[in-house]
């Protein structure tokens, strides 16, 4: 296994930039040539506080979503406005993706930083 431990000056590692510039089929080449997922911070905010998930959904990319869901992204994780995956999901009102974190149990009765429920 490789680890996803290639840090630029920016503090971005490879999955980073693969996520930002939506490029699923590099995230899927990392995965079958053996880069370690889940020995890397997989969950690791970048210098704008949000992880590989949180860019998938604010891209509506539900096969990104998917893919890294399956391998091991917690879903439950909260960004620097106390948002999990669901509150994300449902502010960018994309019901495909709610649907299938909810099929995965994330966490439902979550509250943001706010103190707002999801409504």
């Amino acid at each position: 296994m490789y680890g996803n431990n290639l840090n630029n000056s920016y503090s971005k590692d490879i999955l980073s930039f693969a996520y930002e510039k939506k490029n699923i089929n590099l995230i899927n080449y990392m995965i079958e040539k053996g880069i370690d997922l889940d020995g890397a911070d997989i969950n690791a905010l970048n210098a704008n506080k949000k992880n590989a998930l949180a860019y998938a959904i604010d891209q509506n990319n539900l096969k990104m979503v998917q893919l890294l869901v399956e391998n091991g992204i917690d879903i439950n994780f909260k960004d620097n406005e106390g948002n999990n995956a669901l509150i994300l999901a449902t502010k960018a009102n994309n019901f495909d993706i709610i649907k299938y974190l909810i099929s995965k149990k994330v966490e439902l009765n979550e509250k943001s930083t706010n103190s707002k429920p999801i409504k």
